[in-house]
């Protein structure tokens, strides 16, 4: 299933995987890295894509979008941002196109030409549900999801998308799939800002129209920035995109993290509280069964990583949500060494304030963040 909680009887909820060898992943390795050096050598990877990059990952994308939105917010103005959805993206690459496209734009040519040709085509697949396996029939089109080289084949076959935002004067981001296009305006200016965002989207539909990739208008999120006190100056008009009629939003989901319309990550935080909360209290009923080391591997995994996760985003939180994150990390402590609930906590190493700080530091030093 592609998220927890779709309906699991509709096949557009599941995402394909390939199932390939432990030699052909090793060997796709040793392309990938020859490949990606030749790239960042001659400086063609797209700048604007964090996906599948060195030094780069969804905290870096989305480090770089909240941080022009809010410089933008500082400034007085309103940011739209939009998050496009594309149907089955690693799926419906055209072959030929993206051979094309290789020699063409990334001057890859001759016998690594030919060697990636052979590794995108004439490939074939059977599906397995429920015990029942279907006929093997070919794949015409597509990059293996699960394989090493093919989401830098997809990301080399989309790298056209950031040139066409710039040129309706939108700014983007991406990471694989996961388009961010937004856009700032003034706020006499709202109106103006939707229908050139509006354009900007038909011209990024137009294009993958013509190769063969297809975007989601229903499924695409909308939502406007602004602070507290401008919220009420903003007029949220709704925008047409192909067929839909998309209504903007107060909180959208993007690479994980909730954005709310004035980016204080409330709702992030309190969703993520609670969630922290329920894996808690189902190690709880198991906690004294584990081996001390074990325990901790299971909080780490389970509570803790979602706390690291994104979470230089929350360095301009108030100090109430911060607290309510350490709380979470006074909890784990307790489990786990089992402490009181009423006894104090005094030798975590490391508050959440501090945390995120240090972290804020080095997301900001790093040159990773483009």
């Amino acid at each position: 299933m592609k998220k927890p909680g779709m309906d699991a009887d509709a096949l557009e909820n599941y995402r394909p995987v390939s199932n390939l060898s432990v030699l052909s992943k090793t060997l796709e390795r040793l392309v990938s890295r020859q490949l990606e050096s030749h790239l960042s050598f001659c400086d063609l990877l797209p700048r604007h894509q964090s996906a599948y990059r060195k030094g780069h990952s969804t905290e870096t994308a989305l480090v770089k979008v909240c941080s022009d939105l809010i410089a933008s917010m500082d400034n007085g103005c309103h940011d739209l941002l939009a998050l496009l959805d594309l149907s089955s993206a690693f799926d419906t690459v055209d072959h030929e196109i993206l051979i094309e496209r290789l020699s063409r734009s990334y001057a890859v040519r001759g016998e690594v030409l030919e060697w990636i040709r052979n590794y995108v085509t004439r490939r074939s697949f059977i599906v397995r549900y429920n015990g029942s396996e279907s006929m093997k029939r070919s794949l015409l089109y597509g990059v293996p999801q699960g394989s090493v080289l093919g989401p830098l084949l997809f990301i080399l076959y989309t790298a056209d998308l950031g040139r066409i935002a710039a040129d309706h004067g939108v700014s983007s981001h991406f990471y694989a799939d996961d388009s961010q296009l937004y856009i700032s305006a003034n706020p006499g200016d709202a109106s103006r800002a939707t229908d050139q965002l509006a354009v900007c989207l038909e011209a990024i539909a137009q294009w993958m129209r013509s190769n063969r990739l297809k975007v989601n208008p229903a499924k695409t999120d909308l939502i406007w920035f602004a602070t507290r006190r401008r919220q009420q100056q903003l007029v949220r008009h709704p925008l047409s995109f192909g067929e839909a009629t998309i209504c903007p939003s107060t909180t959208v989901r993007d690479l994980g993290v909730i954005l709310d319309s004035e980016l204080s990550f409330g709702p992030h935080i309190s969703s993520l509280v609670g969630r922290c909360f329920f894996q808690l209290r189902r190690i709880k009923s198991c906690v004294k069964a584990l081996p001390s080391d074990a325990a901790k591997a299971v909080v780490n995994s389970f509570v803790v990583s979602r706390i690291d996760y994104c979470n230089c985003l929350l360095i301009g939180a108030t100090q109430y949500q911060l607290d309510r994150l350490q709380a979470v990390l006074n909890a784990a402590a307790r489990l786990l060494f089992g402490v009181g609930k009423f006894d104090r906590i005094r030798h975590i190493r490391l508050s959440v304030t501090a945390f995120i700080g240090f972290l804020f530091h080095v997301a900001f030093s790093s040159k990773s963040v483009c």
